[in-house]
């Protein structure tokens, strides 16, 4: 079965490949066997990826350039597409990025025949979401799903791993403050997810049709409201300290504030609203297409954060 999987896909062009997920997915990709052609900015952006130099072959552009596009779709058999941004900056807009980003490659993978698109969107993306970042995902997934290719949506849930942007800079608030602030109650949850199951999950359903047309919600085997996480990073790092809580009414205007240089801000009011919109329900079971033992959190967090 692999090695007929292996002959059905025998080349992937990935975007994003570069950031946090995708070095966790080009690495794997290698590892079966195919070859990947890389879309990167420039050449040092691929550095940590030198050692795969035999499997991986590096075209220099970004998703907003129509002749790299070409050229790195061209002949590639699958694309992967990763490329997301949390905070905008400057022109790095939710709407240039994740939609706009996103519908220049799915119409150049679909001007190039591309065989199978595998979309990054994210947990709890929906036309209504109280969050622009959501909203854009859920354009480019509607774009894709009309573009006539072969598609698969995966939406992971936030993430875990050596290079996280979440619990690495949690645990440096837990470090410096002398109290926990927590926004709100802290009973919105959370189901996190380690980096290197969602890149599985990834390279499974870029080698499987039975992915084909499906949106699936990757979330961790547990389920903790977020005070709850602050207590098992606490105890991963050996550290005890209270959780305080500040209303969100209070917050608002603060976060207001710091939404105006977002690039240094620690939260924006964009970051605010996603923060408590954890609730959504996976429209397709993972499990059930793609079994995986998924790693749990503490385990995780024990391997990175001291």
């Amino acid at each position: 079965m692999q090695a007929a999987a292996n002959q059905l896909i025998m080349k992937v062009f990935i975007t994003g490949g570069t950031g946090f997920v995708g070095r966790e997915i080009v690495r794997k990709v290698c590892a079966r066997c195919m070859a990947v052609r890389l879309l990167a900015r420039s050449p040092g952006s691929a550095s940590k990826l030198a050692a795969l130099n035999k499997c991986v072959e590096t075209i220099s552009g970004d998703i907003f350039s129509q002749a790299a596009l070409n050229e790195g779709i061209k002949g590639c058999d699958a694309v992967i597409h990763l490329v997301g941004i949390l905070k905008e900056t400057g022109a790095q807009t939710y709407e240039r990025v994740h939609f706009e980003g996103a519908r220049n490659v799915i119409d150049a993978a679909a001007r190039a025949g591309a065989g199978h698109f595998v979309l990054m969107s994210a947990e709890n993306t929906r036309p209504d979401a109280p969050s622009r970042y959501h909203r854009t995902k859920f354009q480019a997934e509607e774009h894709l799903k009309k573009s006539g290719l072969r598609y698969t949506i995966i939406r992971p849930s936030v993430m875990f791993g050596p290079d996280d942007r979440n619990f690495n800079e949690l645990a440096k608030v837990i470090r410096a403050a002398p109290v926990v602030p927590v926004i709100g109650d802290g009973q919105y949850i959370w189901k996190p997810v380690w980096v290197e199951d969602v890149a599985e999950l990834f390279v499974s359903v870029v080698m499987n049709k039975r992915a084909f047309g499906k949106t699936y919600e990757m979330r961790g085997p547990e389920r903790f409201t977020f005070d709850e996480i602050l207590n098992v990073m606490m105890r991963v790092m050996n550290i005890s300290k209270p959780n305080v809580h500040i209303p969100a009414g209070l917050m608002r205007p603060f976060v207001s504030l710091m939404g105006l240089a977002p690039s240094v801000a620690p939260i924006t009011p964009e970051l605010m609203k996603m923060l408590v919109d954890k609730t959504g329900s996976p429209p397709e079971n993972v499990s059930a297409d793609f079994p995986m033992k998924l790693k749990r959190l503490e385990d995780g967090l024990r391997e990175y954060i001291r």
